[in-house]
């Protein structure tokens, strides 16, 4: 879903005023948090549960896959899938992300910084309904010195199923929600002979119940980012990622 012009007017407004120190950027958060987002609507074919199936299949050999078989419930995790809003090309940022969820100009660069998913039930695969993912803007927290602050935004998803009383829809529960937290910081470009830093290790926050290493292919990324609908150039482009 394309951005509205009075959203973008508002985004305008706020990149006059980014250049403040972070105290000074309160308005920010309000504008953000009172953002009103598009529901997501879907009806969750079992053809692209399929497709991720058939695409994880060799590299992730411990998963139960049912490629081809009556399932009746989605995997957990298989909702990332579904969901996405029809932001056209035009309104993209240059890195391949949308604005549904960014503070604007000049913070143009999307790093994922953490979230975390709670299941209360399962989602079914449903041949006649439609389910429901409402997206909000829950926090902004504004970190960094005046010149290299850090925007960090945490979004909370809630997916659950469309009820039908006579002509009507309505929400009636949410067997999922979901918080992702991500991070917009300011467009930084290098000097095409300035060589790449070095590599950032980032170390997991607790020890994993479960591991499993791989290198993922081209291939295996192209079909993950087709299936979620995510042409962030963080997954498709190695140089962008270096440097």
């Amino acid at each position: 879903m394309s951005i509205t012009n009075t959203q973008w007017k508002r985004l305008a407004e706020c990149a006059k005023l980014v250049g403040r120190h972070a105290d000074s950027l309160s308005h920010l958060k309000r504008e953000m948090t009172s953002r009103k987002l598009p529901e997501l609507y879907d009806d969750c074919s079992k053809i692209r549960s399929d497709l991720l199936d058939a695409t994880l299949h060799d590299v992730l050999p411990y998963q139960e896959y049912s490629i081809g078989k009556t399932r009746k419930f989605m995997p957990q995790s298989y909702h990332l899938i579904y969901f996405h809003s029809a932001t056209r090309l035009s309104s993209l940022f240059p890195d391949g992300t949308d604005p549904l969820h960014s503070p604007g100009m000049p913070f143009t660069r999307r790093m994922w910084a953490g979230g975390d998913i709670t299941f209360d039930g399962h989602l079914q695969f449903q041949s006649f309904a439609f389910l429901r993912c409402k997206d909000s803007i829950k926090d902004v927290e504004i970190k960094g010195n005046e010149g290299d602050e850090k925007i960090f935004v945490t979004i909370e998803r809630r997916i659950g199923y469309m009820a039908k009383i006579g002509r009507h829809l309505f929400a009636d529960g949410d067997p999922v929600l979901e918080n992702r937290k991500l991070v917009f910081l300011r467009e930084r470009p290098r000097p095409l002979d300035t060589p790449a830093s070095a590599t950032n290790i980032i170390k997991h926050p607790h020890e994993p119940q479960a591991r499993h290493t791989f290198i993922p292919s081209p291939a295996l990324l192209f079909r993950f980012s087709a299936l979620t609908f995510n042409a962030h150039a963080i997954h498709l482009d190695k140089k962008y990622c270096q440097e």
